[in-house]
Order: structure tokens, then C-alpha cells, then sequence
């Protein structure tokens, strides 16, 4: 998960506050959920599937899933996800309120580009148990209550990460080890108490199910591969000190490399790039570590002898 701000790109036309089908739909849903009586069933919404809404997603996500940073343009249709259920709400406690956040249905700021599984429940199977993931309707608050319309909105605080209001990796952190699967994982803070938005977040994305770890373990080893190629060529570089020609090429040929590394996996467009992130400080912070060694391991010249 990744961090993206909702303001990068503007909101569609068609979900404008006032004079836009949005309006139009927001004013019915008004009219639908406070009449006397109150309706049995939950309205049907159908703007915020425009295809104006979908392109302005993908564009603000780059063609992935906002939760899990799998890219589903070759698989499969997006599917806009509501931040806040727009129908019924499960919370914490696995109580179903019938009814949502129906007012925030087609409202920019609650909309989100997910994958079927991110978005959708369904059993995963993990080792011998079996898993329900997948968000759904559910919307665990750390608050006492659920807002019931827009100025109770404020006073919620939510458990499941919103990537397009907040940076995730204060949440969220990656086990990066050799020989291991890559499985996302809340920090742990002082008292030894997990992040809840993290864990919470974890659990109810899915963020651990069996096909996307492997996805993210595959993209870790191709980056490690160009990751030792950057290491290859730093050695290559450092052998030619005493040639500043031959030197100075291979530095060239390093940046470049490196540069090469960063738009194929560090950049935000790029599948599982906060994992990959992740791997990169990992690897800088070895490296360094190893040429701080190196460098306490050179013989200190004694004053009798030249430098």
C-alpha cells in the first residue's frame, strides 16, 4: 500500500457538489432514507461507476489496486470501492448496521480502486486452515459510534488504512529476510503493542493471502537480481580507482543502472513499490554497513610514512 493524495487529481465532473448526476443522486438518496417511513432495502447508486470516475482512479493509482498494489488492468475489470460502505456496515464487533454511509455513495473522497479480492470476501486457503478475506462491508472504528451523516464524520476514527489520506508505511512495514516469504506486518510499538490500523488492515484486505504474498516474494527476487547487478558494478568501479577514465565510465554505467532500478521498482507507478521500498533500505543500509567496514578494516599509516 501505497500513499497517493486524493488532491493529485482533480474530481470528475460527474461527482460535483453541485449540478452534476452525483447531486442529482445525492438529493434522491436524501429524500429515499428520510421518508416515513424509512425504507426496508438500501438504494441502488450507479454514478460513482461512471467511466469518467474509473479513469480518474486509475489514473490516481496508476492502473492498481489501492490496498494490495497488485495491478488488475490485465486481469481483471476494476472495481470502485467505497472507503465507507455505501449499503450495510459490519463493525468491529461483527454487528450489521443496515444501513451505511450512503451519503458518502458517490462522494470522490470515499472512492477507491481495489481488486476483486481486496474488495470482495471470499475463503482463502493458508497452510491446513482456511482464511475469510476481503473487505466487503466491513468498516471497524476505534470510535464508539458510526456517523450517520456528514458531521458525525469527523469524530470517527477509522481501523483500515485510507491510502489516499495517509502515508500507510507508518502502519505497515514488510519482513524483508533471505529465504523468506514477504508478508506484510504492523510495527510494534514500545509497550509491544501492535499498530492497530496496521493489523486491522492486514486482516481485513487480506493483505497476507497465499497468492499475493507470492506475487510480492517473485517481484522481491527479480529486484534483488538488479540490486547484486548495482552491487557487481560498484566492485567494477572501485577496481579501476587508479584509472580516472575507466573509473568515471563505470560510475556512469552505475547511475544508470540504478536509475533504471528506481523506475522499474521504487517508482509509485510500479506494482508492490512500498514493498520494494521497503528491500531498498534494507539493502542501503547493508551496503553502508559493509563499507563502513571496509574502510575501519584499511590500515592506519603511521607518521613516519606517507599517506
Amino acid at each position: 500500500m501505497i500513499f497517493r493524495a486524493r488532491a493529485l487529481i482533480a474530481r470528475p465532473q460527474v461527482l460535483a457538489d453541485v449540478g452534476s448526476p452525483a447531486a442529482a443522486e445525492r438529493a434522491r438518496a436524501v429524500a429515499y432514507y428520510t421518508a416515513d417511513p424509512p425504507p426496508g432495502t438500501n438504494m441502488t447508486f450507479n454514478v460513482y461507476k461512471r467511466d469518467q470516475v474509473k479513469e480518474a482512479l486509475n489514473r490516481l493509482f496508476a492502473g492498481k489496486c489501492a490496498y494490495c498494489e497488485s495491478a488488475y488492468e490485465a486481469t481483471q475489470p476494476m472495481e470502485v470501492e467505497h472507503f465507507r460502505p455505501k449499503g450495510e456496515v459490519f463493525t468491529a464487533s461483527g454487528i450489521m448496521l443496515p444501513t451505511g454511509y450512503w451519503f458518502r455513495a458517490s462522494t470522490w473522497e470515499n472512492l477507491l480502486p481495489s481488486c476483486t479480492d481486496c474488495n470482495r470476501g471470499r475463503w482463502h486457503k493458508v497452510g491446513k486452515q482456511r482464511y475469510f478475506y476481503g473487505k466487503h462491508s466491513k468498516f471497524p472504528l476505534a470510535s464508539p459510534d458510526h456517523a450517520v451523516d456528514e458531521t458525525g464524520i469527523a469524530n470517527e476514527i477509522p481501523l483500515l488504512i485510507d491510502p489516499s489520506s495517509e502515508d500507510p508505511s507508518t502502519h505497515l512495514g514488510f519482513v524483508i529476510a533471505p529465504k523468506k516469504e514477504v508478508a506484510a506486518f504492523a510495527p510494534v510499538n514500545a509497550a509491544g503493542v501492535e499498530d492497530p490500523k496496521g493489523r486491522t488492515s492486514i486482516d481485513i484486505y487480506g493483505l497476507n493471502r497465499p497468492g499475493l504474498v507470492k506475487a510480492r516474494t517473485s517481484r522481491l527476487s527479480c529486484f534483488e537480481f538488479a540490486l547484486r547487478s548495482i552491487e557487481r558494478g560498484r566492485l567494477d568501479a572501485e577496481k579501476h580507482k587508479g584509472d580516472l577514465t575507466r573509473y568515471n565510465e563505470a560510475l556512469a554505467r552505475l547511475r544508470l543502472e540504478l536509475r533504471e532500478v528506481i523506475k522499474l521498482y521504487l517508482h509509485w507507478k510500479n506494482p508492490y513499490a512500498a514493498m520494494c521500498r521497503s528491500a531498498f533500505h534494507v539493502w542501503k543500509e547493508r551496503l553502508e554497513k559493509q563499507l563502513d567496514q571496509a574502510a575501519a578494516d584499511q590500515p592506519v599509516p603511521s607518521m613516519a610514512e606517507p599517506a
